[in-house]
């Protein structure tokens, strides 16, 4: 083979495995489908209930575009008995959304992997990309301790997967995701919460990724 064919053929290898991984990334299931068919009892504030379906499946299309975007993986479709994982996902709508995932390590260490699209003035999902930050770093002892206090007292690792959407259509969406080896895989959405055990813990990881703007923004 010449040197030059050789080079082209390099460069179709290469191209090809952008391609492969690409699709593979845009194919992965991020949901349980019958979160589809789910419905929940919301209560955005005192004295307004509603009953929706915990996903609908346009939303999953959007946020599964979200994730790959991202280049975060899919949770529900994690190993069996793997580690520990919650991830927040947050998307003000006005810019580009961001990714906070803590992983427990086999050591028992937690890693963060903070990601964000910061696109303006619109992020249009399935377009835009790929990520333009990232952090990782180590969580140290302290922040541990506060990490897994707050996550415990949200029960978001045993409840189950849950939606709830405050008054009006306008709001900032926040997902936080949880995948446990015993509990397996649960999904929460909440539009702009305010307070309360899942508030806690979106606001801990996004202060834990240093960004300028957070949930509270």
């Amino acid at each position: 083979m010449s040197k030059g064919l050789a080079i082209v053929f390099t460069f179709g290898v290469l191209a090809a495995a952008l391609v492969a991984g690409w699709y593979s990334n845009r194919q992965a299931l991020y949901f349980p489908p019958e979160l589809h068919t789910t419905a929940n009892e919301c209560i955005p504030e005192p004295g307004l209930r509603y009953r929706g379906l915990v996903l609908a499946r346009e939303d999953a299309v959007w946020w599964g575009e979200v994730m790959a975007d991202l280049g975060e993986p899919s949770l529900y479709q994690r190993p069996a008995g793997s580690p520990r994982v919650v991830r927040l996902v947050w998307d003000p709508g006005y810019d580009g959304p961001m990714s906070v995932r803590l992983e427990a390590g086999e050591d028992g260490q937690w890693t963060m992997r903070a990601r964000s699209l910061s696109l303006y003035p619109r992020y249009r999902p399935g377009r835009d990309g790929p990520p333009t930050g990232e952090i990782v770093r180590r969580l140290d002892a302290r922040e541990v301790g506060s990490f897994e206090r707050l996550l415990d007292r949200s029960g978001l690792i045993r409840s189950p997967s849950s939606s709830c959407v405050a008054g009006g259509v306008d709001g900032i969406s926040w997902i936080i995701e949880t995948f446990d080896p015993v509990e397996g895989y649960r999904y929460n959405y909440r539009q702009t919460p305010q307070e309360g055990p899942f508030y806690e813990l979106g606001a801990f990881m996004s202060d834990l990724a240093g960004w300028d703007y957070g949930p509270g923004y």
